[in-house]
């Protein structure tokens, strides 16, 4: 299993909203952002020997990010997104 946290905050503002869950596999979380707001996530996956794998995407299917072995064999993503419906898929090796 793979751990991930994901932190979605307005931009200048402390964190509005952070959660943790456990991935096994390929799997996509969809959500909304109501405004334009710094979007994070990091696996932490290296530490159960796993190698983690992130693909961010628009409503449009268009990936607007990927991120693989960030830190050992964690991944990383942290941008700001503009408002709008966005999928997060997670993946491990």
């Amino acid at each position: 299993p793979v751990a991930l946290f994901a932190w979605i905050s307005p931009i200048g503002v402390s964190t509005a909203k952070a959660e943790s869950f456990t991935t096994t596999g390929a799997n996509d979380y969809f959500f909304t952002l109501e405004q334009s707001q710094l979007f994070t996530v990091r696996t932490y996956a290296w530490q159960y020997g796993i190698d983690s794998m992130l693909w961010l995407y628009d409503e449009n299917n268009n990936l607007i990010a990927a991120n693989d072995d960030w830190y050992g064999l964690d991944s990383n993503i942290s941008m700001n997104l503009n408002a709008g419906k966005y999928r997060l898929r997670t993946g491990v090796y």
